[in-house]
């Protein structure tokens, strides 16, 4: 099974601090909206990833 994505994998995806992530994950107040759309598109990024790991596993077994 794939490991489940940091703080720091998606920050490196979206090309943002680990801190503005944390920020982003937290709700903080004062987080552009565009720079919270960056994050979850890259947080969808490793869901898919995963997604698409998960079903090429159960189909080799």
């Amino acid at each position: 099974m794939a490991r489940r994505p940091t703080l720091q994998d998606v920050a490196r995806e979206a090309g943002l601090s680990i801190a503005t992530v944390n920020r982003v994950v937290a709700a903080a107040p004062g987080v552009r909206e565009d720079t919270a759309r960056r994050v979850a598109e890259a947080a969808q990024e490793f869901t898919m990833l995963d997604t698409l790991v998960n079903q090429d596993t159960r189909r080799l077994t």
